[in-house]
């Protein structure tokens, strides 16, 4: 089961815990014709580095999940601002 509050990249490792109930500030950036991937949270960059898909079919995902909550739990997310860009 995950603490609440914990924030990681599908399976991958832990990028930040304890942000339950928070506001926080979310930068990524990702370069298709190199690979690489950088993100930031609250000015920090938690995760770098070069994504294994050969493709140009990738995508930005936000949301939740019901990773293991109990009977009548509820995962709850809120977003405000958000901006796409490509250059």
């Amino acid at each position: 089961m995950n603490t609440p509050g914990t924030i990681r990249n599908g399976v991958g490792p832990t990028l930040a815990t304890g942000m339950a109930g928070k506001w926080f500030h979310v930068n990524s950036a990702y370069n298709p014709a190199t690979r690489k991937f950088f993100l930031w949270i609250n000015g920090s960059l938690v995760s770098s580095g070069t994504h294994n898909n050969v493709g140009f079919d990738f995508y930005f995902k936000n949301g939740t999940y019901n990773n293991g909550l109990p009977p009548g739990g509820r995962s709850r997310a809120s977003f405000k601002n958000i901006h796409h860009y490509m250059q």
